[in-house]
């Protein structure tokens, strides 16, 4: 299981299939979004964590255990946002 995608030095790491631990260390979500996908939850969330040395290591958070608390802010946006896969591109793109 990949926790990151992608960034930095964690890029060897995902490349093994290595998951990322930080126990005891900060995370914070940069950013996201919340749509769906061929009518399934598709969540695209961005993080920064950082350890005991001072080093912070950032990219796509695909899973994540809570273990004590959770502070989140959510805010609905009127209408319907979609992802729909781009052959051209090769992601899933924002389809309004």
């Amino acid at each position: 299981m990949n926790v990151f995608s992608h960034g930095g030095d964690l890029k060897s790491l995902a490349e093994e299939g290595c998951a990322m631990l930080f126990a005891g260390t900060a995370m914070e979500l940069l950013g996201a979004s919340v749509t769906t996908k061929d009518g399934e939850f598709y969540a695209h969330l961005h993080m920064c964590a950082g350890n005991e040395q001072g080093q912070a290591f950032g990219g796509h958070l695909n899973e994540a255990v809570i273990s004590a608390t959770c502070e989140l802010t959510v805010t609905c946006l009127p209408g319907r946002t979609d992802r729909a896969f781009s052959d051209k591109v090769g992601l899933n793109l924002i389809s309004f």
